[in-house]
């Protein structure tokens, strides 16, 4: 069985760029990778909540099903940022952005 992890085990970081030094990526590596993750989050929850097969998002987004199925597993490093807006767009999500200075 796996220990259970303790909250003081995290690290919090003040800004992407911060993270990113830590871990060796670029800073904006760091941002499409945080911006992906929320999509594909967003992705899975309407999926879930809408009871919708992954061929029938396919079909939605004009992408494979495979595609559909990778994402969903979590196999999003080749998967572009278009691309996911597209299948969040067919799912009938929107998108707001905000872009601010860095800290």
């Amino acid at each position: 069985m796996k220990p259970k992890r303790q909250p003081e085990d995290r690290k919090v970081y003040r800004s992407v760029k911060n993270f990113a030094l830590s871990v060796g990526v670029s800073e904006q590596r760091a941002t499409e990778s945080k911006l992906k993750a929320k999509l594909v989050a967003a992705i899975r929850r309407e999926i879930k909540l809408c009871e919708i097969s992954h061929a029938e998002v396919a079909h939605l987004a004009g992408v494979a099903r495979t595609n559909i199925t990778g994402i969903i597993s979590g196999s999003v490093s080749s998967v572009t940022l278009d691309r996911l807006v597209r299948i969040a767009t067919a799912l009938g999500l929107s998108l707001d952005l905000r872009i601010h200075k860095s800290a």
